[in-house]
């Protein structure tokens, strides 16, 4: 912790930094709670603190850049439980306050200028013993003005070739009759 700041100043910053390397990896960093037993493993919170005056602060990971291979990749994955469900993966923007609106969620792949860009997958586990879950595109309700809106557009193209198709496809049923699309 950072000494508190005083009357007209900014408190100090925490740096947890590994050193550089020059013929090699450099070291990582761990953030880990330890094992328990007999109870729950503590939390790893991240969280910015509060602020009454202009914007809140970021958080921000970023993972790593190479000159040479790939960068690397940001992966968060829930808990297993091993002998029930595995925990849920949450990303939400926080409600609005009372002159605003609530903020968006954007999920958009890096441009490319030597290839295709990255493509946006959406989807469900593989079901033994039961369904696969859902998929559910849905828009909230509002109690002002017409409803929002769901559009799905296929890709534009500069060539000659032609633009993106739009496919929706019902699921197959390889015993039985397939899905409806309604």
């Amino acid at each position: 912790k950072s000494a508190d700041a005083g009357s007209s100043g900014v408190s100090g910053e925490i740096m947890l930094e590994t050193g550089a390397s020059t013929a090699g990896d450099s070291g990582r960093v761990v953030l880990s709670s330890g094992k328990a037993e007999g109870g729950s493993a503590g939390d790893v919170s991240i969280e910015v603190g509060s602020g009454d005056t202009g914007v809140g602060g970021d958080a921000v990971i970023n993972a790593g850049s190479s000159s040479d291979l790939s960068g690397g990749s940001v992966v968060l994955t829930s808990g297993v439980g091993t002998s029930t469900s595995s925990g849920s993966v949450v990303l939400n923007t926080a409600d609005a306050g009372v002159g605003g609106v609530s903020g968006s969620v954007d999920l958009t792949t890096g441009s490319s200028t030597s290839g295709p860009s990255g493509s946006v997958s959406l989807t469900t586990g593989t079901g033994v013993g039961g369904s696969a879950g859902d998929i559910v595109l849905e828009v909230g309700s509002g109690d002002v003005g017409s409803g929002g809106k769901v559009r799905i557009v296929g890709g534009q193209t500069s060539s000659g070739d032609v633009g993106g198709d739009v496919e929706v496809v019902s699921g197959m049923s390889t015993e039985s009759t397939s899905g409806s699309i309604t």
